[in-house]
């Protein structure tokens, strides 16, 4: 028998996930899914499992093996027989289940457009949960109230993100482990990645009173004394002709990816949020 499966991610490709493997004759095909399901195990992640050339299963975490036909034992073949798993990334795999029974094609892109909106709604819902069930927050009460002076309304506030609404644009403050990434108006690469979380408030609120002052038609930023700061390094960014600014290491810790991020960046610098709030109201 021969099993592979996809790749999920850049560097998982690194190498052949190809496997010649043995199975007892007569075992159930429930059960040879089950012994020979990926090593790669995430809830909400679902496989579609083809064995010669008939699609034959969703495999997940949560459910196990869902069988899209009859459990019949599996006998030996002239041919190796051939199991694959394809990965069919985070559409939720009793969906994906329920529609492959209804008869819609196992295309991975089709149904991802489909399943798009359920996993929006989804995945809101589980911010909300989130925030009610737990009353501490990524900023600081003194963060909101300056971003809130700058124009902001805050539309979500958790232990692990900020969403809120300013000068026409939706800005997320997001943990990814000690770091903390700022987007704006659907961004990627993020503006900024800074840590401590303490950082990351005195510079979004510097970002967010910039463009307050853009909109009232003055310059993003005053004249300010530049103090101290850990040292950014130029470099090349992850994207082919992308640059980006990066501290060299410490506990302080940027990346930021335009020059109006550094200089913001280097205002915020040995300042407090009322110090840059009284700046950028000059």
């Amino acid at each position: 028998m021969i099993v592979d499966r996809d790749s999920v991610a850049m560097g998982d490709d690194t190498q052949s996930h190809q496997r010649q493997l043995q199975f007892s004759p007569g075992i159930l095909l429930s059960a040879l899914i089950e012994q020979v399901s990926p090593e790669i195990r995430s809830t909400g992640w679902s496989w579609v499992v083809v064995v010669g050339d008939e699609t034959t299963a969703v495999w997940s975490v949560d459910h196990g093996v869902q069988l899209l036909c009859p459990d019949i034992p599996v006998v030996p073949q002239p041919a190796p027989i051939k199991v694959f798993f394809r990965y069919f990334v985070q559409i939720g795999p009793a969906w994906l289940f329920q529609r492959l029974c209804g008869g819609a094609k196992a295309d991975r892109g089709e149904l991802e457009r489909e399943y798009a909106p359920i996993a929006k709604a989804t995945y809101e819902q589980h911010l909300r949960d989130r925030e009610s069930s737990t009353s501490d927050r990524l900023l600081t009460q003194q963060c909101i109230r300056a971003l809130e002076y700058f124009g902001a309304v805050i539309d979500l506030h958790s232990d692990v993100m900020c969403r809120f609404d300013a000068q026409g644009q939706q800005w997320i403050l997001r943990t990814d482990g000690p770091v903390t990434r700022v987007f704006r108006g659907g961004s990627w690469p993020p503006l900024a990645s800074m840590r401590p979380v303490k950082l990351a408030e005195r510079w979004t609120v510097a970002a967010v009173g910039a463009r307050c002052r853009v909109k009232r038609g003055e310059e993003p930023l005053p004249s300010f004394e530049q103090r101290e700061a850990e040292e950014l390094i130029r470099r090349h960014g992850t994207h082919k002709g992308d640059m980006e600014w990066q501290t060299s290491g410490g506990a302080v810790f940027a990346r930021l990816h335009d020059e109006q991020s550094v200089r913001l960046y280097q205002l915020v610098a040995g300042r407090n949020i009322d110090d840059i709030v009284a700046l950028l109201s000059t």
